[in-house]
């Protein structure tokens, strides 16, 4: 176990995202950084209408209209003439051009907005188009992926001994276990565990099933966390059974 580490947490941004926060911030677990504006993409059949267009008459309103701003009624092409033939927007939105099945795609816009919150207290050293960095102090122990994944809890660092003392207490929590089996890990993804710490018993590890993150650790750590777990408070900590590495927040 390092004594302490500098460890960064990535924020990744789309087109949509709007940073809350700039490089220097120091923020707080449950802070604001990011919001987000989903968008949605509407169909719309319009390959009979098509078809009475010639090629160079679609090209050109691709041409016009891709990317922009468009409204009910709008109209895409018109042919005028003696016998004008129209093709209307049939929505509000973003013109999002035409698949190869004649569907019309236009791009909408959602009115909630997402938002990503700090899962730790820590500064922002980093923030550019595609993520925002957040660096924290931790304590690191390294373990061994049993089931892969990373997910941030709190934990009391108590082991639980029997399936019986799960309950919805430990929903969005990391835990430990001594003794884990099938049943167990069912359970435990049923009242909402976040991730399981276990002790590497060695070869008994390895035919665990769940859909939770699983990381194994020996028997020195396992006896570090327990002693971290006499302390009344909870503990936050990040673990990254893929990379077999538990972050152990500092206070």
């Amino acid at each position: 176990m390092k004594s302490s580490v500098r460890a960064k947490w990535l924020v990744r941004l789309n087109p949509n995202s709007k940073s809350l926060v700039n490089v220097g911030d120091v923020v707080l677990e449950g802070q604001e950084l990011v919001a987000e504006t989903k968008e949605i993409v509407k169909s719309f059949d319009v390959s009979f209408v098509l078809s009475k267009f010639r090629r160079e008459s679609i090209d050109e309103m691709l041409g016009r209209w891709m990317d922009q701003p468009v409204n009910i009624n709008d109209v895409l092409i018109d042919t005028r003439g003696l016998m004008p033939k129209r093709l209307l927007c049939p929505e509000c939105g973003v013109f999002g051009g035409i698949d190869e099945f004649g569907n019309l795609k236009i791009k909408i816009k959602e009115n909630n907005k997402h938002i990503i919150v700090s899962p730790v207290d820590g500064k922002i050293v980093k923030i550019d188009k595609e993520k925002i960095v957040l660096e924290f102090q931790a304590f690191e122990i390294k373990g061994k992926g049993i089931v892969e994944g990373k997910c941030w809890g709190n934990s009391d660092l108590k082991p639980i001994e029997k399936i019986s003392e799960l309950d919805y207490k430990y929903d969005d929590e990391i835990i430990l276990s001594l003794n884990i089996d099938k049943s167990f890990t069912t359970k435990a993804e049923v009242v909402g565990v976040a991730g399981i710490i276990i002790l590497d018993n060695g070869s008994g590890c390895v035919n665990i099933e769940s859909t939770l993150p699983i990381l194994a650790v020996v028997q020195k750590d396992w006896d570090v966390l327990l002693t971290m777990g006499q302390k009344p408070e909870k503990t936050r900590i990040l673990l990254n059974a893929k990379l077999g590495r538990l972050l152990i927040v500092r206070n």
